[in-house]
Protein backbone atom coordinates (compact mmCIF):
# COMPACT_ATOMS: atom_id res chain seq x y z
CA UNK A 1 0.00 0.00 0.00
CA UNK A 2 2.56 2.54 0.73
CA UNK A 3 4.03 1.92 -2.44
CA UNK A 4 0.63 2.95 -4.49
CA UNK A 5 0.27 6.08 -2.02
CA UNK A 6 4.47 7.25 -3.01
CA UNK A 7 3.42 6.64 -6.53
CA UNK A 8 0.25 8.66 -6.27
CA UNK A 9 2.07 11.60 -4.45
CA UNK A 10 4.97 11.60 -6.67
CA UNK A 11 2.97 12.18 -9.54
CA UNK A 12 1.08 15.05 -8.19
CA UNK A 13 4.75 16.38 -6.76
CA UNK A 14 5.73 15.83 -10.77
CA UNK A 15 3.05 17.76 -12.44
CA UNK A 16 3.04 20.54 -10.17
CA UNK A 17 6.52 20.93 -10.54
CA UNK A 18 6.85 20.16 -14.43
CA UNK A 19 4.43 23.03 -14.96
CA UNK A 20 5.90 25.66 -12.28
CA UNK A 21 9.43 24.29 -13.35
CA UNK A 22 8.35 26.69 -16.86
CA UNK A 23 6.63 29.47 -14.81
CA UNK A 24 9.25 31.77 -13.61
CA UNK A 25 10.90 32.40 -17.73
CA UNK A 26 7.24 32.51 -19.02
CA UNK A 27 6.71 35.39 -16.61
CA UNK A 28 10.02 37.40 -17.80
CA UNK A 29 8.72 36.29 -21.21
CA UNK A 30 6.02 38.34 -20.67
CA UNK A 31 7.08 41.60 -19.29
CA UNK A 32 10.17 41.52 -21.92
CA UNK A 33 7.44 41.22 -24.81
CA UNK A 34 5.46 44.43 -23.30
CA UNK A 35 8.73 46.22 -23.27
CA UNK A 36 7.99 47.54 -27.03
CA UNK A 37 4.60 48.24 -26.74
CA UNK A 38 5.51 50.35 -23.82
CA UNK A 39 7.68 52.43 -26.16
CA UNK A 40 5.04 53.59 -27.95
CA UNK A 41 3.73 55.62 -25.07
CA UNK A 42 3.73 58.99 -25.52
CA UNK A 43 5.17 61.05 -22.38
CA UNK A 44 6.55 64.14 -21.49
CA UNK A 45 9.34 64.88 -19.31
CA UNK A 46 8.75 61.50 -18.29
CA UNK A 47 5.83 62.03 -17.45
CA UNK A 48 2.93 59.66 -19.57
CA UNK A 49 0.69 61.93 -21.29
CA UNK A 50 -3.36 61.47 -20.88
CA UNK A 51 -4.30 61.91 -24.23
CA UNK A 52 -6.16 60.37 -27.42
CA UNK A 53 -3.11 58.86 -28.79
CA UNK A 54 -2.25 56.89 -25.40
CA UNK A 55 -5.80 56.07 -24.75
CA UNK A 56 -6.21 54.01 -27.83
CA UNK A 57 -3.00 52.39 -27.07
CA UNK A 58 -4.37 51.78 -24.10
CA UNK A 59 -6.92 49.13 -25.48
CA UNK A 60 -4.31 48.18 -27.70
CA UNK A 61 -2.16 46.88 -25.33
CA UNK A 62 -5.12 45.02 -22.94
CA UNK A 63 -6.02 43.39 -26.68
CA UNK A 64 -2.32 42.28 -27.12
CA UNK A 65 -2.21 41.37 -23.28
CA UNK A 66 -3.52 38.11 -23.50
CA UNK A 67 -2.02 36.79 -26.15
CA UNK A 68 1.35 37.35 -24.83
CA UNK A 69 0.64 35.93 -21.32
CA UNK A 70 -1.48 33.12 -23.08
CA UNK A 71 1.51 31.89 -25.71
CA UNK A 72 2.17 28.42 -27.14
CA UNK A 73 4.42 27.57 -24.44
CA UNK A 74 1.94 28.47 -22.07
CA UNK A 75 -0.71 26.54 -23.40
CA UNK A 76 1.60 23.14 -23.62
CA UNK A 77 2.40 23.58 -19.91
CA UNK A 78 -1.35 23.32 -19.36
CA UNK A 79 -2.18 20.30 -21.76
CA UNK A 80 0.87 18.67 -20.16
CA UNK A 81 -0.32 19.74 -16.58
CA UNK A 82 -4.40 18.23 -17.63
CA UNK A 83 -2.76 14.93 -18.82
CA UNK A 84 -1.37 13.86 -15.62
CA UNK A 85 -5.37 13.41 -14.55
CA UNK A 86 -5.25 10.13 -16.32
CA UNK A 87 -2.44 8.96 -14.54
CA UNK A 88 -3.53 10.02 -11.60
CA UNK A 89 -6.84 8.24 -11.78
CA UNK A 90 -4.92 4.98 -13.52
CA UNK A 91 -3.04 4.77 -10.26
CA UNK A 92 -5.84 5.31 -7.79
CA UNK A 93 -8.09 2.65 -9.51
CA UNK A 94 -4.14 0.40 -8.82
CA UNK A 95 -4.47 1.87 -5.15
CA UNK A 96 -8.20 0.04 -4.40
CA UNK A 97 -7.86 -2.81 -6.54
CA UNK A 98 -5.03 -3.91 -4.00
CA UNK A 99 -8.42 -3.93 -1.39
CA UNK A 100 -11.17 -5.74 -3.78
CA UNK A 101 -9.91 -7.07 -7.16
CA UNK A 102 -13.61 -7.04 -8.06
CA UNK A 103 -13.82 -3.40 -7.34
CA UNK A 104 -15.90 -1.71 -10.48
CA UNK A 105 -15.42 2.12 -11.02
CA UNK A 106 -18.37 3.97 -9.94
CA UNK A 107 -20.01 5.58 -12.99
CA UNK A 108 -19.58 9.46 -12.09
CA UNK A 109 -15.52 9.00 -12.02
CA UNK A 110 -15.07 10.27 -15.50
CA UNK A 111 -17.60 13.49 -15.17
CA UNK A 112 -15.72 14.48 -12.06
CA UNK A 113 -12.72 14.35 -14.13
CA UNK A 114 -14.25 15.93 -16.81
CA UNK A 115 -15.37 18.80 -14.22
CA UNK A 116 -11.87 19.44 -12.72
CA UNK A 117 -10.34 19.58 -15.80
CA UNK A 118 -12.60 22.50 -17.05
CA UNK A 119 -12.34 24.10 -13.83
CA UNK A 120 -8.55 23.65 -13.63
CA UNK A 121 -8.63 25.27 -17.59
CA UNK A 122 -11.27 27.93 -16.69
CA UNK A 123 -8.40 28.97 -13.84
CA UNK A 124 -5.30 28.67 -15.65
CA UNK A 125 -6.15 30.15 -19.36
CA UNK A 126 -9.58 31.30 -18.53
CA UNK A 127 -11.94 33.85 -16.21
CA UNK A 128 -9.40 33.03 -13.38
CA UNK A 129 -6.09 33.95 -14.87
CA UNK A 130 -7.82 37.29 -16.47
CA UNK A 131 -8.75 38.23 -13.31
CA UNK A 132 -5.74 37.14 -11.06
CA UNK A 133 -2.78 38.41 -14.12
CA UNK A 134 -4.32 39.85 -16.95
CA UNK A 135 -6.78 42.64 -15.23
CA UNK A 136 -4.04 43.72 -12.65
CA UNK A 137 -1.55 44.48 -15.73
CA UNK A 138 -4.08 46.68 -17.30
CA UNK A 139 -5.36 48.63 -14.03
CA UNK A 140 -1.89 49.72 -13.74
CA UNK A 141 -1.67 50.58 -17.57
CA UNK A 142 -5.05 52.33 -17.11
CA UNK A 143 -4.37 54.62 -13.70
CA UNK A 144 -0.69 55.49 -14.77
CA UNK A 145 -1.68 56.57 -18.24
CA UNK A 146 -5.16 58.41 -17.38
CA UNK A 147 -3.40 60.03 -13.85
CA UNK A 148 -0.07 61.11 -15.76
CA UNK A 149 1.99 59.29 -14.32
CA UNK A 150 5.82 59.04 -14.44
CA UNK A 151 7.26 56.00 -17.11
CA UNK A 152 9.69 55.26 -14.74
CA UNK A 153 7.24 54.53 -11.87
CA UNK A 154 5.54 52.53 -14.55
CA UNK A 155 7.70 50.37 -15.26
CA UNK A 156 8.45 49.49 -11.81
CA UNK A 157 4.65 48.80 -10.95
CA UNK A 158 4.69 45.85 -13.68
CA UNK A 159 8.36 44.56 -13.28
CA UNK A 160 6.80 43.96 -9.14
CA UNK A 161 3.84 42.86 -10.63
CA UNK A 162 5.19 40.38 -12.98
CA UNK A 163 8.62 39.26 -11.60
CA UNK A 164 8.75 40.65 -8.21
CA UNK A 165 6.01 41.17 -6.41
CA UNK A 166 5.62 40.48 -2.29
CA UNK A 167 6.34 36.90 -2.10
CA UNK A 168 9.10 37.35 -4.34
CA UNK A 169 8.23 35.18 -6.79
CA UNK A 170 6.24 37.24 -9.73
CA UNK A 171 1.92 36.89 -10.00
CA UNK A 172 2.34 34.35 -12.85
CA UNK A 173 4.59 31.98 -10.15
CA UNK A 174 2.33 32.99 -7.29
CA UNK A 175 -0.99 32.27 -8.70
CA UNK A 176 -0.74 29.39 -10.38
CA UNK A 177 0.93 27.37 -7.71
CA UNK A 178 -1.72 27.92 -5.93
CA UNK A 179 -3.84 26.30 -8.54
CA UNK A 180 -2.27 24.14 -10.11
CA UNK A 181 -1.35 22.34 -6.25
CA UNK A 182 -5.22 22.89 -5.25
CA UNK A 183 -6.42 21.68 -8.37
CA UNK A 184 -4.46 18.43 -9.02
CA UNK A 185 -4.93 17.38 -4.89
CA UNK A 186 -8.46 18.31 -4.97
CA UNK A 187 -9.37 15.82 -7.86
CA UNK A 188 -7.39 12.78 -6.51
CA UNK A 189 -9.60 13.67 -3.17
CA UNK A 190 -13.13 13.84 -5.09
CA UNK A 191 -11.81 10.45 -6.74
CA UNK A 192 -11.29 8.92 -2.85
CA UNK A 193 -14.18 10.43 -1.69
CA UNK A 194 -16.33 8.92 -4.77
CA UNK A 195 -15.14 5.33 -3.96
CA UNK A 196 -14.46 5.58 -0.51
CA UNK A 197 -18.12 6.06 -0.26
CA UNK A 198 -19.32 3.78 -2.48
CA UNK A 199 -17.04 0.82 -1.26
CA UNK A 200 -17.94 2.26 2.49
CA UNK A 201 -14.59 2.80 3.84
CA UNK A 202 -14.30 4.12 7.52
CA UNK A 203 -11.26 5.00 7.91
CA UNK A 204 -8.79 7.43 6.32
CA UNK A 205 -4.83 7.86 6.41
CA UNK A 206 -3.05 11.34 6.38
CA UNK A 207 -0.20 11.64 4.56
CA UNK A 208 2.21 13.89 3.11
CA UNK A 209 5.45 15.55 3.37
CA UNK A 210 5.82 18.15 6.27
CA UNK A 211 7.87 21.18 4.80
CA UNK A 212 8.85 24.66 6.99
CA UNK A 213 5.73 26.30 5.94
CA UNK A 214 3.35 23.53 6.92
CA UNK A 215 0.45 24.46 8.99
CA UNK A 216 -0.16 23.59 12.72
CA UNK A 217 -3.28 21.33 11.74
CA UNK A 218 -1.24 19.21 9.02
CA UNK A 219 1.69 18.40 11.46
CA UNK A 220 -0.87 17.26 13.87
CA UNK A 221 -2.89 15.27 11.76
CA UNK A 222 0.06 13.82 9.90
CA UNK A 223 1.74 12.56 12.93
CA UNK A 224 -1.95 11.09 13.90
CA UNK A 225 -1.67 9.85 10.43
CA UNK A 226 -4.80 6.90 10.89
CA UNK A 227 -8.42 8.93 11.07
CA UNK A 228 -11.95 7.27 11.58
CA UNK A 229 -14.87 9.01 9.76
CA UNK A 230 -16.67 9.64 13.53
CA UNK A 231 -13.47 11.82 14.23
CA UNK A 232 -13.70 14.39 11.51
CA UNK A 233 -16.11 16.90 13.17
CA UNK A 234 -13.58 17.45 16.09
CA UNK A 235 -10.57 17.93 13.75
CA UNK A 236 -11.73 20.10 11.71
CA UNK A 237 -12.38 22.08 14.93
CA UNK A 238 -8.87 21.65 15.47
CA UNK A 239 -8.70 19.11 18.38
CA UNK A 240 -6.31 16.37 17.48
CA UNK A 241 -5.74 13.70 20.11
CA UNK A 242 -5.69 15.78 22.81
CA UNK A 243 -4.10 18.87 21.02
CA UNK A 244 -5.76 22.35 20.09
CA UNK A 245 -5.00 24.09 16.42
CA UNK A 246 -5.12 27.68 16.56
CA UNK A 247 -8.22 29.25 15.42
CA UNK A 248 -9.26 31.48 12.85
CA UNK A 249 -11.00 34.44 14.45
CA UNK A 250 -12.98 34.74 10.99
CA UNK A 251 -13.84 31.24 9.97
CA UNK A 252 -13.48 29.23 13.48
CA UNK A 253 -11.19 26.33 11.33
CA UNK A 254 -7.84 26.10 11.99
CA UNK A 255 -5.51 28.25 10.53
CA UNK A 256 -5.17 28.29 6.58
CA UNK A 257 -8.40 26.12 6.11
CA UNK A 258 -10.63 26.69 3.53
CA UNK A 259 -13.86 29.26 4.66
CA UNK A 260 -16.86 26.14 4.85
CA UNK A 261 -14.79 23.29 5.25
CA UNK A 262 -16.73 20.58 7.25
CA UNK A 263 -17.11 16.86 8.02
CA UNK A 264 -18.81 16.39 4.90
CA UNK A 265 -16.22 18.06 2.69
CA UNK A 266 -12.72 18.01 4.94
CA UNK A 267 -11.65 14.78 2.60
CA UNK A 268 -11.52 16.80 -0.85
CA UNK A 269 -10.60 20.61 1.06
CA UNK A 270 -8.06 18.84 3.90
CA UNK A 271 -5.75 21.52 5.19
CA UNK A 272 -6.75 24.58 2.96
CA UNK A 273 -5.60 26.27 -0.34
CA UNK A 274 -2.08 25.01 -1.12
CA UNK A 275 -2.07 21.63 0.77
CA UNK A 276 -0.21 19.07 -0.41
CA UNK A 277 -1.43 16.69 2.25
CA UNK A 278 -3.98 13.91 0.97
CA UNK A 279 -6.34 11.78 2.77
CA UNK A 280 -6.23 8.07 1.67
CA UNK A 281 -9.12 6.18 2.32
CA UNK A 282 -8.22 2.29 3.36
CA UNK A 283 -10.46 -0.45 5.00
CA UNK A 284 -10.57 -1.27 8.25
CA UNK A 285 -8.28 -4.23 8.07
CA UNK A 286 -5.03 -2.20 7.15
CA UNK A 287 -5.67 0.00 10.23
CA UNK A 288 -3.37 -0.83 13.20
CA UNK A 289 -5.16 -3.15 15.21
CA UNK A 290 -4.46 -0.91 18.12
CA UNK A 291 -5.84 1.96 17.16
CA UNK A 292 -8.87 0.39 15.19
CA UNK A 293 -9.55 -0.61 19.16
CA UNK A 294 -10.46 2.51 20.03
CA UNK A 295 -13.43 2.22 18.02
CA UNK A 296 -14.51 -1.69 18.18
CA UNK A 297 -18.06 -1.23 19.36
CA UNK A 298 -20.05 0.92 16.25
CA UNK A 299 -22.83 1.87 17.47
CA UNK A 300 -26.44 3.38 14.54
CA UNK A 301 -25.02 5.66 11.96
CA UNK A 302 -21.84 7.45 11.37
CA UNK A 303 -21.55 7.95 15.28
CA UNK A 304 -18.59 5.71 16.80
CA UNK A 305 -17.90 4.48 20.34
CA UNK A 306 -14.51 5.51 21.05
CA UNK A 307 -12.87 5.23 24.06
CA UNK A 308 -9.18 6.65 25.03
CA UNK A 309 -7.39 9.67 23.28
CA UNK A 310 -9.54 9.77 20.29
CA UNK A 311 -12.81 10.23 21.80
CA UNK A 312 -12.83 14.07 21.48
CA UNK A 313 -16.36 13.93 20.94
CA UNK A 314 -16.98 12.35 24.38
CA UNK A 315 -15.85 15.58 26.11
CA UNK A 316 -19.00 17.57 26.96
CA UNK A 317 -17.45 20.38 27.35
CA UNK A 318 -16.73 21.15 23.69
CA UNK A 319 -18.73 23.22 21.50
CA UNK A 320 -21.84 21.48 19.54
CA UNK A 321 -21.67 20.58 16.15
CA UNK A 322 -23.39 22.62 13.65
CA UNK A 323 -25.96 19.40 12.91
CA UNK A 324 -26.33 19.52 16.64
CA UNK A 325 -27.27 22.61 17.00
CA UNK A 326 -29.70 22.31 14.20
CA UNK A 327 -31.17 19.77 15.62
CA UNK A 328 -31.46 20.74 19.04
CA UNK A 329 -32.99 24.29 17.88
CA UNK A 330 -35.75 22.16 15.92
CA UNK A 331 -36.36 19.10 18.03
CA UNK A 332 -39.50 19.33 18.33
CA UNK A 333 -40.13 19.69 14.31
CA UNK A 334 -37.90 17.58 13.88
CA UNK A 335 -40.20 15.08 16.03
CA UNK A 336 -43.39 16.29 14.02
CA UNK A 337 -41.45 15.44 10.62
CA UNK A 338 -40.24 12.01 11.83
CA UNK A 339 -43.76 11.24 12.80
CA UNK A 340 -44.65 11.47 9.16
CA UNK A 341 -41.59 9.76 7.60
CA UNK A 342 -39.69 12.53 6.55
CA UNK A 343 -35.91 11.68 7.91
CA UNK A 344 -33.20 14.50 8.25
CA UNK A 345 -29.97 14.06 6.72
CA UNK A 346 -26.88 15.19 8.53
CA UNK A 347 -24.46 15.56 5.43
CA UNK A 348 -26.79 17.97 3.63
CA UNK A 349 -27.30 20.03 6.73
CA UNK A 350 -23.70 20.13 7.35
CA UNK A 351 -24.06 22.98 4.71
CA UNK A 352 -26.71 24.73 5.71
CA UNK A 353 -26.78 27.95 8.29
CA UNK A 354 -26.69 26.39 12.04
CA UNK A 355 -29.51 28.95 12.77
CA UNK A 356 -32.41 27.80 10.34
CA UNK A 357 -35.75 26.98 11.17
CA UNK A 358 -37.58 24.14 10.26
CA UNK A 359 -41.33 24.48 10.20
CA UNK A 360 -44.41 22.30 9.35
CA UNK A 361 -46.95 24.27 7.74
CA UNK A 362 -51.15 23.38 6.52
CA UNK A 363 -50.97 24.77 3.39
CA UNK A 364 -49.08 26.14 0.51
CA UNK A 365 -45.95 24.81 -1.02
CA UNK A 366 -42.95 23.06 1.21
CA UNK A 367 -39.95 25.96 0.52
CA UNK A 368 -37.20 27.10 1.54
CA UNK A 369 -37.69 31.10 2.32
CA UNK A 370 -33.76 32.39 1.51
CA UNK A 371 -34.20 35.90 3.44
CA UNK A 372 -35.53 34.36 6.91
CA UNK A 373 -33.65 31.24 6.55
CA UNK A 374 -36.98 29.00 7.21
CA UNK A 375 -37.31 25.16 5.70
CA UNK A 376 -41.03 24.71 5.46
CA UNK A 377 -42.80 21.85 4.67
CA UNK A 378 -46.44 20.96 4.09
CA UNK A 379 -47.09 17.80 6.23
CA UNK A 380 -50.77 17.91 5.20
CA UNK A 381 -49.40 17.42 1.53
CA UNK A 382 -51.44 14.36 0.10
CA UNK A 383 -48.29 12.79 -1.29
CA UNK A 384 -47.25 13.00 2.28
CA UNK A 385 -47.69 9.43 2.96
CA UNK A 386 -45.56 8.20 0.09
CA UNK A 387 -42.27 6.83 0.90
CA UNK A 388 -40.21 8.42 -1.85
CA UNK A 389 -41.65 11.91 -1.45
CA UNK A 390 -41.09 11.63 1.98
CA UNK A 391 -37.36 11.54 1.18
CA UNK A 392 -37.32 14.11 -1.70
CA UNK A 393 -38.96 16.61 -0.28
CA UNK A 394 -36.83 17.49 2.41
CA UNK A 395 -33.81 16.74 0.29
CA UNK A 396 -35.38 18.87 -2.58
CA UNK A 397 -35.84 22.02 -0.10
CA UNK A 398 -32.55 21.47 1.72
CA UNK A 399 -30.67 21.65 -1.15
CA UNK A 400 -32.28 25.39 -1.64
CA UNK A 401 -30.71 25.72 1.67
CA UNK A 402 -27.59 24.58 0.80
CA UNK A 403 -26.94 26.33 -2.26
CA UNK A 404 -28.33 29.82 -0.46
CA UNK A 405 -25.92 29.04 2.21
CA UNK A 406 -22.86 27.87 0.50
CA UNK A 407 -23.40 30.89 -1.84
CA UNK A 408 -23.54 28.21 -4.77
CA UNK A 409 -26.63 30.00 -6.53
CA UNK A 410 -27.89 33.09 -4.80
CA UNK A 411 -30.70 34.94 -6.31
CA UNK A 412 -28.33 36.87 -8.68
CA UNK A 413 -24.77 35.08 -8.61
CA UNK A 414 -23.93 31.46 -9.30
CA UNK A 415 -20.34 30.39 -8.39
CA UNK A 416 -17.70 28.68 -11.42
CA UNK A 417 -18.27 25.16 -10.55
CA UNK A 418 -21.85 25.77 -10.98
CA UNK A 419 -21.66 27.60 -14.19
CA UNK A 420 -19.22 24.76 -15.94
CA UNK A 421 -21.85 22.03 -14.96
CA UNK A 422 -24.94 24.05 -15.90
CA UNK A 423 -23.46 24.36 -19.57
CA UNK A 424 -22.68 20.94 -19.71
CA UNK A 425 -26.15 20.43 -18.23
CA UNK A 426 -27.75 22.36 -21.05
CA UNK A 427 -25.54 21.52 -23.77
CA UNK A 428 -26.77 17.51 -23.29
CA UNK A 429 -30.29 18.71 -23.98
CA UNK A 430 -29.81 20.88 -26.44
CA UNK A 431 -32.27 20.86 -29.43
CA UNK A 432 -33.80 17.43 -27.63
CA UNK A 433 -36.64 19.48 -25.15
CA UNK A 434 -39.95 19.03 -27.01
CA UNK A 435 -39.09 15.18 -27.38
CA UNK A 436 -37.81 14.97 -23.45
CA UNK A 437 -40.90 16.57 -22.20
CA UNK A 438 -43.47 14.50 -24.49
CA UNK A 439 -41.69 11.00 -23.14
CA UNK A 440 -41.89 12.15 -19.53
CA UNK A 441 -45.66 12.69 -20.26
CA UNK A 442 -45.82 9.90 -21.65
CA UNK A 443 -44.28 7.75 -18.68
CA UNK A 444 -46.32 9.67 -16.47
CA UNK A 445 -49.98 9.02 -18.45
CA UNK A 446 -48.88 5.36 -18.57
CA UNK A 447 -48.25 5.22 -14.63
CA UNK A 448 -51.34 7.18 -13.53
CA UNK A 449 -52.34 6.87 -9.59
CA UNK A 450 -48.66 5.83 -9.35
CA UNK A 451 -47.31 8.52 -7.34
CA UNK A 452 -43.47 7.37 -6.96
CA UNK A 453 -43.48 7.46 -10.66
CA UNK A 454 -45.05 10.89 -10.82
CA UNK A 455 -42.38 11.92 -8.06
CA UNK A 456 -39.52 10.11 -9.58
CA UNK A 457 -40.60 11.80 -13.44
CA UNK A 458 -41.50 15.22 -11.83
CA UNK A 459 -37.86 15.63 -10.80
CA UNK A 460 -36.79 15.52 -14.10
CA UNK A 461 -39.65 17.40 -15.22
CA UNK A 462 -38.81 19.87 -13.01
CA UNK A 463 -34.80 19.82 -14.36
CA UNK A 464 -35.83 20.69 -18.10
CA UNK A 465 -37.83 23.48 -16.93
CA UNK A 466 -34.76 24.88 -15.13
CA UNK A 467 -32.33 23.91 -17.45
CA UNK A 468 -34.38 25.48 -20.50
CA UNK A 469 -36.41 28.81 -18.75
CA UNK A 470 -39.54 27.01 -18.57
CA UNK A 471 -39.83 26.19 -22.45
CA UNK A 472 -39.85 22.40 -21.97
CA UNK A 473 -40.81 20.48 -18.83
CA UNK A 474 -43.38 21.24 -15.98
CA UNK A 475 -43.27 21.40 -12.00
CA UNK A 476 -43.72 25.76 -11.77
CA UNK A 477 -44.94 28.03 -14.63
CA UNK A 478 -42.44 29.77 -16.90
CA UNK A 479 -42.53 33.05 -15.02
CA UNK A 480 -40.80 31.13 -11.98
CA UNK A 481 -38.39 29.86 -13.97
CA UNK A 482 -37.17 32.57 -15.72
CA UNK A 483 -37.20 35.34 -12.22
CA UNK A 484 -33.73 35.89 -11.26
CA UNK A 485 -32.02 32.63 -10.78
CA UNK A 486 -34.97 30.47 -9.65
CA UNK A 487 -34.06 28.10 -12.78
CA UNK A 488 -31.14 27.68 -12.06
CA UNK A 489 -32.05 27.28 -8.02
CA UNK A 490 -34.15 24.32 -8.97
CA UNK A 491 -32.05 22.28 -11.35
CA UNK A 492 -29.51 22.57 -8.14
CA UNK A 493 -32.10 20.95 -5.42
CA UNK A 494 -32.70 18.27 -7.85
CA UNK A 495 -28.78 17.71 -8.62
CA UNK A 496 -28.95 17.38 -4.41
CA UNK A 497 -31.87 15.19 -4.74
CA UNK A 498 -30.49 12.77 -7.56
CA UNK A 499 -27.04 12.26 -5.45
CA UNK A 500 -28.99 10.93 -2.37
CA UNK A 501 -32.01 9.82 -4.24
CA UNK A 502 -32.55 6.58 -6.48
CA UNK A 503 -34.75 7.58 -9.99
CA UNK A 504 -36.02 4.89 -11.96
CA UNK A 505 -36.23 6.72 -14.88
CA UNK A 506 -32.69 8.61 -14.56
CA UNK A 507 -31.87 6.33 -17.49
CA UNK A 508 -34.89 5.56 -19.41
CA UNK A 509 -32.99 6.80 -22.66
CA UNK A 510 -29.59 8.13 -23.52
CA UNK A 511 -30.05 11.67 -23.10
CA UNK A 512 -31.57 11.75 -19.33
CA UNK A 513 -29.16 8.78 -18.83
CA UNK A 514 -25.80 11.48 -19.83
CA UNK A 515 -28.01 13.92 -17.92
CA UNK A 516 -28.41 12.53 -14.67
CA UNK A 517 -24.63 10.63 -14.67
CA UNK A 518 -23.47 14.93 -14.92
CA UNK A 519 -25.57 16.05 -12.28
CA UNK A 520 -25.41 13.11 -9.40
CA UNK A 521 -21.17 13.56 -10.02
CA UNK A 522 -21.70 17.49 -9.81
CA UNK A 523 -23.72 16.54 -6.57
CA UNK A 524 -21.53 14.52 -4.79
CA UNK A 525 -18.52 16.82 -5.56
CA UNK A 526 -20.70 19.95 -3.74
CA UNK A 527 -21.78 17.76 -1.31
CA UNK A 528 -18.19 16.56 -0.38
CA UNK A 529 -16.73 20.17 -1.03
CA UNK A 530 -14.59 20.64 -3.88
Amino acid sequence: MDQSINDILQTIDDAINTFQDKMPGLQKDIFDQLQPLLKEIQINGGKLLNNVNNLKLLGQLKNKLQKIIISPDYKDAVTKFIDSYNTVAALNMVYFKQFNDTFTPVKTLPIIKQLAIESTINDLVGQGLKQNLINPVTDILNTNITSGGSYASLQNQLRDHLINNDTGEGSLVRYTKQITTDAINQYHAQYHAAIGQDLQFNWGRYVGSLITTSRQFCILLTAKQWVHKSELPEIIKGHIDGEDCKLSNTTDLPLGMIPGTDASNFIVRRGGYNCAHNYFQVPDNVVPEAIRNNFANPVKGNAVAVTGKSNASADKDLPASKVDTIKENNKEVLAHFASKGIPFDDGLAEHWDPQIKLKAIKSGRSNYDIENKILSINTTDDRINNEYYQQKIMLHEGGHAMHSNDNIVTLRDTDKDFNTFYKQAKSIIRGKGFDLENDLRAIKSKNYGDETVSEQVGVLADTLGGLTKGQYGWGHNKSYYKKLNFGKMEVFAHVVTLAKLPNDYANYNETFSELTTLMKAYGLSVLQGK
